[in-house]
């Protein structure tokens, strides 16, 4: 009887050893980020899973970081299974669409997106039950109210004006890393894109201010300033 009182001890000893490593290695840390429109969020950073990107240019720069098998849903502009999508851009070549388009259909739609989309979709947004919300919106007051009725974090970017030239752009893809647990992946993008800065500078040096370089690939959608000054890079 003492043997087995023993050896039962031992086996409900190790049973509880079990249980707390894997409680500690499931936990993941809280922290506090500022995001791209200056709003305080509590995250756990690389702890999701299930995310959607709202607003033109969250998905693209989410694109460049993140995997794709993360996403609970995407906006019916990126699905071209979505019934009733947006079309405008189906003639655009758009490389992160290119890309990912396969592991994009027949995701749930978490709103129609695109240039006419002006608010985020709640209702659609909670139907994919996503555990993060990244948003290309900048309304701080918006931001705010649909974290607060989705009950998670809704993280801002920033695209900028000049693409991947501006810094809000780089800062953007630098937070994407941060929160969802990538930061070696978004370092080496932005390294890449810091040596490409340098090497077109170095390339229009010679360039006076009155003289204009054509950027292959920059689309801006609602403007026709495709030609930026040599100052501009």
């Amino acid at each position: 009887m003492k043997r087995k009182a023993i050896l039962a001890f031992l086996s409900l000893a190790m049973l509880a050893s079990c249980g707390g490593a894997k409680a500690s290695s499931d936990s993941v840390a809280i922290a506090s980020i500022t995001d791209a429109n200056g709003r305080k969020v509590e995250i756990k950073a690389g702890g999701y899973r299930k995310i959607v990107c709202i607003g033109a240019g969250a998905l693209r720069m989410y694109s460049y970081v993140g995997e794709t098998s993360w996403l609970a849903g995407v906006e019916d502009i990126d699905n071209l299974d979505a019934e009733g999508r947006p079309a405008m851009f189906d003639g655009v070549a758009r490389p992160y669409f290119i890309a990912n388009q396969d592991s994009f259909r027949g995701l749930a739609s978490c709103g129609k997106g695109g240039p006419a989309a002006q608010a985020a979709e709640a209702e659609k947004i909670l139907s994919c039950k996503p555990d993060l919300v990244i948003s290309e919106y900048e309304d701080v007051e918006k931001a705010d109210a649909l974290q607060k009725q989705l009950g998670i974090p809704v993280i801002t970017l920033k695209y900028g004006t000049k693409g991947v030239f501006d810094q809000a752009a780089l800062d953007s893809i630098s937070l994407i890393g941060k929160v969802i647990g990538r930061e070696e992946k978004a370092n080496a993008l932005l390294s890449y894109i810091n040596t490409a800065t340098k090497d077109l500078a170095a390339r229009t040096q010679n360039l006076t201010s009155e003289k204009k370089a054509y950027i292959c690939g920059l689309g801006n959608w609602g403007t026709t300033n495709h030609l930026m000054t040599a100052k501009n890079f």
